[in-house]
């Protein structure tokens, strides 16, 4: 059996615990999820944005009794010796290595990107695992077109509305309709 699900977009208001609950998929897919040799990153924009996620699951990692035998966190990743596995924060596409292993990408505020290129490495170094995934996790923008935030939004629309089909890809937006008065108590 593998996962079906290879594409997960969040589309959240802000303070409502995206970046940790990503960050608790992250360390699964690292310990968990039995792949050998796995690679997983948090990836944003800048570094610091990373370490939102990965963080607090590295302090995890150092407090947790249950988690400490099967677990080395270092300076900047959390490895799982027994498979060869490693969590860490990523902020370039060199960071994310064009080429690598990835098993796992959480891609922390989608809308801050500007070019497509750190979520391309992503994708594109996953081709050799039987079953990645990458998570996609944002606050909405401005509207603005052609961007990375842009392209996965409207997928994510389309798969909505039927006009799209991919079973590999899950994606919820929590928003108040277009027509609703953002201020208005329904909307809150």
């Amino acid at each position: 059996w593998v996962r079906i699900i290879r594409t997960e977009y969040v589309d959240l208001p802000r303070k409502n615990g995206k970046s940790t609950i990503a960050g608790g998929i992250g360390i699964y897919l690292t310990t968990a999820d039995g792949e050998a040799g796995a690679q997983v990153i948090a990836a944003a924009t800048r570094k610091e944005q990373a370490e939102f996620v990965f963080d607090p699951i590295k302090l995890l990692c150092e407090k947790s009794p249950a988690l400490r035998p099967y677990v080395k966190p270092l300076s900047s990743k959390v490895v799982h010796p027994k498979t060869g596995s490693y969590f860490k924060p990523v902020a370039s596409a060199g960071d994310a290595q064009h080429g690598a292993d990835l098993h796992g990408g959480i891609v922390d505020e989608l809308h801050l990107h500007k070019t497509y290129d750190l979520v391309e490495a992503i994708e594109t170094g996953t081709g050799s695992r039987s079953q990645p995934l990458i998570v996609f996790i944002t606050t909405a923008d401005a509207g603005k077109r052609h961007t990375p935030y842009d392209r996965k939004r409207t997928m994510i629309e389309q798969l909505a509305r039927g006009a799209l089909h991919d079973p590999s890809t899950y994606g919820v937006v929590f928003a108040a309709p277009a027509d609703m008065d953002p201020l208005s108590e329904e909307a809150q």
